[in-house]
């Protein structure tokens, strides 16, 4: 894996953590998780084991059955963005076995939560937006998600077309995406990581498709179907989520051929992300606080529950030291940059380097 070099002039990073530490300290509060987080596990834990019971109770000629795995869907990724995203990076409890208690819930629903950890917390976040480092730069050739990978005539239209390979991203990620990155990461290849790998993916299987094609006498068009709503449904909302956070018209790109660059580490992750619809209360609450996205990527150690009270810290901090803190009002006008974005990256030929400044110059 490529690198770059930050720069090593931290004065922004340590008064920022100086100011954030001071806010716990002075309210005596925990980084962890709050009796609210725990609510939220009880009621999407609740929800998640009422709809899969809905796979069996609801008549399968009947819309609603469909419907119910459209919600399946969808409850998966509150899961995802509210539990599993805090519990991977440790941020639920101090104790890690705590922690990783909850990668179980992941494994169950297809996915692995030490490949997750390995790609998410130790490389996206260290190096986001960098081509070549950043594994959320998937370069399969269908999208161009920086102005540093290889370019195809198709690109100039994915932003017409990307939706519909995000939404089938899950059913790559289950399928074939961890296949691929077990292999590619060393510190997986031990016969217990493979065993455990190889068990949740059959058990996965079993449960959302043995299970319900031997209950529902092997009625494979809607059990195949209602299948497939789930992963669209995932798929869809889940990349539109995370790719409006990073991959937008504001940001900087970079390319991991070990060059240094001008910023440190802090001030990178000012200039690669982006925060959305903080002043909606159904922002926060269905994305698990995943909206502050430039708070988790500066204090990825802290629970989510706790985002909202550090902003105003960030925020006059950065004007302090004349940096930038992206920002958008909502969901959907992130979602419109994100397209925006998509729309340049795929018309740009390859530049030296990609500031926002000369990114936003080129003519849409």
């Amino acid at each position: 894996m490529g690198k770059i070099a930050y720069n090593k002039n931290t004065d922004f990073h340590k008064t920022l953590k100086n100011r954030v530490d001071a806010y716990f300290s002075e309210n005596d509060l925990s980084r962890k998780a709050n009796a609210f987080f725990y609510g939220k596990v009880v009621v999407i834990l609740g929800s998640l084991a009422a709809l899969y019971a809905g796979i069996y109770l609801i008549h399968i000629e009947s819309i609603l059955w469909y419907f119910n795995w459209f919600a399946f869907g969808l409850v998966t990724l509150i899961m995802l963005l509210n539990i599993m995203h805090d519990a991977l990076h440790g941020n639920i409890s101090y104790k890690n076995r705590v922690n990783r208690s909850y990668g179980i819930i992941f494994k169950l629903l297809g996915l692995n939560d030490t490949i997750w950890i390995n790609l998410h917390n130790y490389q996206h976040h260290h190096y986001s937006n960098v081509e070549g480092a950043d594994p959320d730069l998937l370069d399969n050739g269908f999208l161009r998600l920086s102005p540093y990978q290889k370019q195809y005539f198709l690109h100039r239209y994915q932003h017409i077309y990307a939706s519909i390979l995000y939404s089938l991203s899950t059913i790559y990620w289950v399928f074939s995406k961890d296949f691929k990155d077990i292999r590619n990461i060393k510190s997986m290849h031990n016969w217990r990581t493979i065993l455990d790998f190889i068990f949740f993916k059959i058990t996965y299987l079993i449960l959302f498709l043995v299970l319900p094609l031997y209950y529902w006498e092997m009625n494979y068009t809607a059990i195949l179907l209602g299948f497939l709503v789930m992963h669209l449904t995932f798929g869809l909302i889940s990349s539109y989520f995370f790719l409006s956070s990073h991959i937008v018209d504001e940001v900087d790109f970079y390319e991991a051929n070990g060059q240094q660059v001008n910023q440190s580490w802090a001030e990178h992750q000012l200039l690669t992300t982006i925060t959305f619809g903080r002043h909606r209360w159904i922002h926060r609450l269905l994305s698990g606080g995943l909206n502050y996205q430039v708070e988790h990527h500066l204090f990825p150690n802290i629970c989510h529950v706790h985002y909202p009270a550090i902003t105003d810290i960030i925020k006059d901090t950065a004007l302090e030291f004349n940096l930038v803190y992206h920002e958008h009002p909502t969901f959907r006008s992130a979602v419109i940059s994100h397209l925006k974005a998509l729309k340049k990256i795929g018309r740009m030929e390859r530049p030296d380097r990609v500031s926002a400044m000369s990114y936003k110059s080129i003519a849409d």
